[in-house]
């Protein structure tokens, strides 16, 4: 059973606050709930947080954690040092496990470019150093060490983002983007990312594995993370890799990854043997309020914001109660699984007391970023999470998504999507 079940960060320039909340199912904790609390206990406490923080927020700088058991203060821990500077390799151990490949060569204008430190591939995504690769297509970096962003300008284009997150801002509008990491004191960021956001072109030979950077020749369009756009990167078949799980990997359906390499479900695969991979760039939608969320659709754009096997927050709009979950399946719409029993609970009491089949307005919180949707609760059908008290999956629909049994839309699902969009 999960010590904590959600939190909440309060961003502070001497080191950020986190609130971790307490599985109110373990009873042991919530005896001792205003009371003094034993230095065995609180040093349990202390390494389940510390898990807790290495595993979800490395991208943060807690000095400070605050244990709440609903609104009750158990303990308030102190780490004499943020967590991610004291974890082995610093905060990018684990997308630097993910490193699968190198990229050779890289072109700039013809000219071959050398980085001090190699370009990296890490999910079918090259990394170079920010400073290195912004300076060699003409545009200045500067930071911020409060906030932890850092920006890219060149003549009349403006790239922000804070390291780590998922969402950019090129010239104020908000874009999608593979988060940036630091390594060893450098920036790594999303080598075709930043060249096309300086309107640059890329292309990648996935035989050589080189990758050419250059103006876009006249009367051409370079492709901009303004509108929705479809790259695709190169991935090298490793033993054991079977196209179903890197769909799930790569946040995209089996039949798309399937289809971009004239591939069927038979098709056979080798180690070593080159695969391309669609990567989907979804910029982010203007809202009607803060209280609303992107009115995304599910086909185009969606499905590959809240792919398969992340995790979300979802706040049901009317009252505004919220609880984390999975989303373990689906293609015609989203089916998803409560995280833990607690959220289960939650969901049972949004819905009067009962699960049920009625269709209600929810805000999806994913990778920083709103998205309005209809949820129905009733468990059904294929379970993946257990001890989580709830019998199977249930349905999350998003703009224009079909129901599994018929294909067709669902209008009572449409309806709560609009009203969460605030469209209707």
């Amino acid at each position: 059973m999960n010590m904590f079940t959600s939190h909440k960060i309060i961003e502070n320039k001497d080191g950020d606050i986190l609130i971790l909340y307490l599985n109110p199912m373990l009873e042991e904790f919530a005896k001792q709930a205003g009371a003094d609390i034993e230095p065995k206990t609180k040093e349990t406490i202390k390494k389940s947080a510390e898990e807790y923080i290495k595993s979800k927020l490395a991208d943060n700088k807690i000095r400070i954690a605050k244990v709440m058991m609903g609104p009750v203060l158990i303990t308030t821990l102190t780490f004499g040092a943020p967590i991610i500077e004291s974890m082995p390799g610093g905060p990018n151990t684990v997308q630097a496990a993910q490193i699968k490949d190198r990229a050779s060569k890289i072109y700039i204008n013809g000219k071959e470019h050398t980085f001090s430190r190699p370009a990296v591939i890490i999910g079918g995504t090259t990394y170079v150093p920010i400073r290195e690769i912004a300076e060699a297509l003409g545009g200045e970096v500067w930071w911020n060490g409060e906030s932890s962003t850092v920006g890219i300008n060149k003549d009349n284009k403006k790239i922000a983002f804070v390291v780590g997150a998922n969402i950019a801002r090129v010239n104020g509008n908000a874009i999608s983007m593979k988060p940036s990491y630091i390594d060893n004191g450098r920036t790594m960021v999303p080598l075709r990312f930043v060249s096309e956001a300086l309107g640059m072109s890329v292309s990648w030979n996935g035989k050589t594995k080189e990758i050419s950077i250059s103006q876009p020749k006249p009367g051409s369009t370079t492709p901009t993370p303004q509108t929705n756009t479809t790259t695709y990167d190169s991935y090298t078949i490793q033993s054991g890799d079977n196209m179903w799980d890197l769909s799930i990997r790569f946040g995209i359906p089996m039949y798309e990854l399937l289809q971009a390499n004239n591939m069927t479900e038979n098709s056979p695969l080798s180690v070593g043997q080159k695969i391309s991979v669609p990567v989907h760039h979804i910029p982010v939608k203007s809202t009607v309020s803060e209280k609303h969320g992107e009115h995304l659709d599910w086909w185009t754009e969606a499905q590959y914001v809240f792919s398969i096997g992340k995790t979300a927050t979802v706040v049901d709009f009317q009252t505004g109660r919220s609880f984390q979950i999975k989303r373990t399946i689906g293609a015609n719409h989203a089916d998803c699984e409560p995280l833990t029993a607690n959220d289960a609970k939650v969901i049972k009491e949004v819905w009067g007391g009962a699960y049920s089949w009625k269709e209600r307005a929810v805000i999806v919180h994913v990778d920083g970023r709103k998205i309005a949707a209809s949820m129905s609760s009733m468990p059904h059908d294929i379970q993946y999470i257990s001890g989580n008290n709830f019998d199977g999956h249930f349905d999350l629909h998003f703009k224009n998504s079909t129901r599994h049994s018929d294909g067709k839309v669902s209008p009572a699902h449409q309806t709560q999507i609009q009203i969460a969009a605030g469209v209707s």
